[in-house]
């Protein structure tokens, strides 16, 4: 019964991250000092009907957490395409330096000037994702530059990296890679 101990010293972390997290943020909304986030807002909220505080503490680590790993797996398959089309580098890096110089980062507001480097983090979405991706199979059969493709076959996309496919397509779209890889809905 070893589970019931490493699921009891699991809750542990659990809490005490939980409880930091909150205790934290508290701390700098009673300092005037908060950053606007959902904790901030729901503490704020001075309402009969304000969220209990124990449901804002788990709701927002749970909201941090999911975003952590799914964070960090980009910054890695980033590094990784990078490391592996050492081009494709060069060319977004010559992009930034072009828009904006080496005197600073860019910024959400520079992203309609990068078209190239938005098309880059579309393609690493894209051939690998924070999360599984889905096989697709066709609902009839199908022909493709002459090859039969039978209803319910699996499919498995190209994963070939190329960022420039993603430069004229419209991000918008409900298909494209930045708007279906961490998942659906709003956010």
């Amino acid at each position: 019964m070893g589970f019931k101990r490493i699921a009891r010293e699991w809750r542990e972390q659990y809490d005490l991250v939980a409880d930091e997290a909150f205790g934290h943020a508290q701390t700098e909304i009673a300092e005037g000092t908060a950053r606007p986030s959902m904790v901030q807002k729901s503490l704020a909220d001075m309402s009969k009907e304000r969220i209990p505080d124990d449901i804002v503490k788990f709701s927002s680590v749970q909201v941090y957490s999911g975003g952590a790993d799914t964070t960090a797996s980009t910054i890695v398959a980033f590094i990784l395409m990078m490391v592996r089309h050492p081009e494709v580098q060069s060319r977004a890096q010559a992009e930034i330096d072009q828009t904006m110089g080496r005197l600073r980062l860019p910024t959400y507001e520079d992203r309609p000037q990068l078209p190239y480097v938005e098309s880059v983090l579309a393609e690493v979405l894209r051939v690998l994702p924070p999360i599984p991706a889905i096989l697709r199979e066709p609902e009839k059969d199908d022909v493709y530059e002459g090859q039969l493709i039978p209803k319910g076959t699996m499919m498995i996309e190209n994963i070939c990296f190329k960022p420039e496919r993603w430069i004229d397509v419209d991000k918008h779209d409900v298909h494209h890679p930045l708007n279906v890889a961490f998942g659906f809905g709003r956010r």
